[in-house]
């Protein structure tokens, strides 16, 4: 096809190359062989010469005849940019073209000519490549249609005009190392990717949604090939790398498939599981309960993660383990309660972890309310929602105890002591001892008194005795409580608000109280111990001629009063050294009468 249109193109140029000299001839004059005479009579054989004897008289009218001006293109040779998709224009202004042809042809990269145009006639059907006049247009332009075009005329000599057509075109971008690579942590990895835009784009990478890695660095090793290279890889380097290019030119609204700029490498990193157990309680849309132990697993190649329970039992049969690591024990019992084991593993390693299902309400929180006196005592009751199971409390247990003076005489000996600033308190007065031979000197004087002291009988001692359990114990249904309520609280579990009287306390009294709540799965862990004092009780007397009102002043709680000599001692030791101080002091006195 190729030789034929050659072939083609070369006979109209020689047609149209003689049709040029018949006429150029032909403008050079009007004359005829006529007109000179003829040859046979040139030079005379019949002695006058013939008809050219007058020869130089018919070429006088020839002197002043003008051979007309050539053609010239008035149009200046340019660099033609357009994108792709747009239009341009080539322009081949031109003057005295006369009866002259003009040809657009196309330099080829092998150097080679291909005709376009002779004249009004295209030699390659083409429909984006239109004449109009002495301008050619071409629409909708490709790549294709970039580099040399010449506007030629064939004139003697013939005339040329030269157009570069610049098609500019958004970046496409490719990747040189493969799409995928996987490394361990700690190893180094990297990828390439080469461009192709017009003008030259610039190319970047990326880390999809993040910025790179601190260790990353990327470098132009040429002209539209950019490399990147992670060292030192860590696991929060997994993940989707992106090679951009830009140049400014819009890209198609409809590109080709394969031509995008952007392209995206992923970097898998080997390293074994890691994982995090959890659990909690849910309730069911019939009012049941469900356990769900979740594990969230991170790791390369992929983790295969099962659950078992710690105590090697089997798990019960109704558990339920999704491809999400989520074990579901529904409906729960009690007997689902318990400690279980998530473990992962992979090529690279083994982790596992326990985790405890606990239907139990936490340890509530336990304060002194508003209400309080010298026999009664108000408490709040209260747990926190983000740590409460969704299973309620069904009773409660308070354990009181009252704290007497030793036990605070305890607790203050505990304290630390001050020994630098410390005072040492006096030594008390001592009585002297009584003497059988003081008695026997005071005998004269007196009367025949017994002044033998009583012989005191010791108490009994109890060799071991068994400790007494001094906390009481109640428990009460919720509908014991004086006010509050559970309800369901913001994050799924309840919320436990309750309001307390305690009654029947002694006044001016110190006590210690603890709450537990029970739900079906069990008793809660006891709060932390709430220290609290009963008021001093008021009494009123009145007689039929005075009204006498006796008020008991508030003084400090028994267990915090200053005690000193032999107040710090026991009840019963101090009872028996007065009894016999007072009988001493009875014979002292009896004696100093009879004297």
């Amino acid at each position: 096809m190729v030789v034929m249109m050659q072939h083609r193109v070369a006979i109209v140029v020689v047609v149209v190359m003689a049709t040029l000299v018949v006429r150029r001839g032909s403008a050079q004059g009007t004359y005829s062989y006529a007109t000179y005479g003829e040859y046979d009579d040139y030079g005379g054989t019949g002695g006058g010469g013939g008809v050219y004897d007058n020869y130089d008289a018919p070429y006088d009218d020839y002197d002043d005849y003008e051979l007309p001006a050539p053609p010239a293109f008035t149009s200046k040779s340019q660099v033609l940019k357009v994108e792709v998709g747009g239009d341009v224009t080539i322009p081949c202004d031109v003057d005295n073209i006369g009866e002259y042809i003009m040809i657009l042809k196309k330099i080829m990269k092998d150097g080679e000519s291909r005709f376009l145009y002779v004249g009004n006639n295209a030699l390659k059907p083409a429909r984006r490549i239109v004449k109009n006049g002495t301008e050619f247009t071409i629409s909708g332009v490709r790549r294709t249609h970039a580099g040399v075009y010449v506007c030629r005329i064939e004139a003697s000599p013939a005339v040329e005009l030269s157009h570069t057509i610049d098609v500019l075109f958004a970046p496409t971008v490719r990747l040189v190392t493969p799409p995928v690579q996987s490394m361990t942590k700690g190893g180094n990895v990297t990828f390439e990717c080469q461009a192709e835009g017009n003008p030259t784009p610039e190319v970047t990478w990326t880390k999809a949604d993040e910025e790179l890695p601190q260790g990353a660095v990327q470098e132009m090793e040429e002209e539209g090939v950019a490399v990147l290279e992670v060292v030192s890889i860590a696991v929060g380097d997994a993940g989707e790398y992106v090679c951009s290019a830009h140049n400014g030119v819009t890209p198609p609204a409809h590109p080709h498939p394969h031509h995008h700029a952007t392209t995206t490498a992923t970097l898998h990193v080997l390293y074994p599981p890691q994982l995090t157990a959890e659990q909690h309680i849910e309730t069911t849309p019939d009012g049941a309960f469900a356990g769900v132990l979740s594990c969230e697993v991170t790791g390369y190649p992929k983790p295969v993660v099962t659950w078992k329970r710690a105590d090697h039992a089997s798990l019960p049969a109704h558990a339920q383990q999704s491809p999400a690591h989520t074990l579901l024990l529904q409906p729960l019992g009690t007997e689902d309660l318990g400690e279980y084991i998530c473990r992962a593993e992979n090529d690279f390693g083994v982790d596992e972890e326990e985790v405890d299902l606990l239907g139990l309400l936490p340890a509530p929180q336990v304060t002194s309310g508003e209400a309080g006196g010298p026999r009664a005592h108000s408490l709040t009751i209260s747990t926190a929602p983000s740590l409460t199971p969704p299973v309620p409390p069904t009773t409660y247990r308070l354990r009181l105890k009252e704290v007497h003076e030793n036990e605070e005489e305890e607790e203050e000996e505990e304290e630390p002591r001050d020994e630098e600033n410390e005072i040492e308190p006096e030594p008390e007065p001592q009585a002297e001892p009584h003497t059988e031979e003081q008695g026997e000197e005071e005998e004269p004087h007196g009367g025949d008194f017994n002044t033998t002291t009583p012989d005191i009988e010791p108490e009994p001692v109890t060799a071991n005795p068994e400790p007494v359990d001094p906390w009481t114990t109640s428990i009460y249904p919720m509908s014991e409580a004086t006010g509050g309520d559970v309800a369901e609280g913001s994050e799924g579990g309840v919320a436990v608000h309750l309001r307390h009287t305690i009654e029947g306390l002694e006044p001016h009294t110190h006590y210690q109280v603890t709450v537990a709540l029970q739900n079906e799965f069990g008793w809660s862990p006891e709060s932390e111990v709430l220290d609290f004092w009963t008021t001093e009780e008021t009494t009123t007397t009145t007689t039929t001629t005075t009204t006498t009102t006796t008020t008991t002043t508030r003084r400090p709680p028994r267990g915090r009063m200053v005690k000193s000599g032999v107040a710090r001692l026991g009840g019963g030791v101090k009872q028996k050294v007065l009894r016999v101080v007072v009988m001493a002091v009875a014979v002292l006195v009896l004696g100093a009468v009879v004297w």
